[in-house]
């Protein structure tokens, strides 16, 4: 081999490795980080927004019948926009009974419609006077409505209705107390235990009359009968000192 031809195979060996060393460099080089770009230009900016919580109407309106029945047909359509005045269905009255009307008289009640529960256990009362559970409960919507005197009216239709009604009786005697009427109040507690012997509210609530306006001895013989019902719990413990505190009274010179 001629010396000429040594240095062009060593030149070719050189720029080979040249190469090779080349490309591993710029293939491991950093790439830096990569980037979306974008055009500027005017358009809408969409979001979701996703959100929990209670819907409230902001106007609402309870609608109820002055005479309740059966809907034999509607006379307008689901969503369509109507006046005062304007007829929106017939009403079977046929089907106005004392039982249907309390049931709905007690729905109404359910739904805190106290309006239409008050003037449908109205209507049962005049349908059926001798109904006393209409009474009672009217009674007991007009006593949460502050409607003493009404409450009271009603409590004693009740009554008069069903003489051995214990819980009207009790609550008639509780109102009356709220009043200041304690002696008619007692009465009233009195014909409750006359229905009900085992009626421990009742007994409770009498003792604790009687021994208010002084009779200690009445009340203490009423705190004996309530504890023979009620033993341990904490109204019993309240007897059991009211009874100690009755009995000192009555040894008392």
């Amino acid at each position: 081999m001629t010396t000429r031809a040594k240095i062009v195979i060593g030149v070719l060996v050189v720029l080979i490795g040249g190469a090779v060393v080349g490309a591993n460099i710029y293939y491991q080089r950093d790439r830096g980080v990569q980037v979306a770009t974008e055009a500027i230009r005017a358009r809408d900016l969409e979001a979701i927004v996703s959100a929990s919580g209670k819907i409230q109407p902001k106007r609402q309106v309870n609608i109820s019948a002055n005479t309740m029945g059966k809907v034999t047909r509607l006379a307008v359509e689901e969503g369509q926009r109507v006046k005062s005045g304007q007829f929106l269905l017939p009403v079977d009255a046929a089907s106005d009974s004392p039982d249907m009307l309390f049931e709905q008289a007690q729905s109404a009640e359910e739904a805190d419609d106290k309006p239409a529960a008050e003037r449908l256990y109205r209507r049962v009362m005049k349908l059926d006077p001798g109904d006393p559970a209409a009474a009672f409960n009217l009674g007991n919507l007009l006593r949460l409505s502050g409607r003493g005197a009404e409450a009271e009216a009603a409590f004693r239709a009740a009554t008069k209705a069903d003489p051995g009604y214990a819980d009207a009786w009790y609550n008639l005697a509780d109102l009356l107390d709220e009043q200041g009427r304690t002696a008619d109040a007692i009465g009233c507690l009195k014909r409750a235990l006359a229905s009900d012997a085992a009626y421990a509210d009742a007994m409770f609530n009498l003792a604790l009359l009687l021994q208010r306006v002084g009779n200690h001895a009445e009340a203490a013989a009423w705190w004996r009968q309530y504890l023979t019902l009620d033993h341990a719990s904490p109204w019993a413990s309240r007897a059991k000192r009211a009874l100690k505190y009755c009995e000192m009274q009555m040894v008392r010179p």
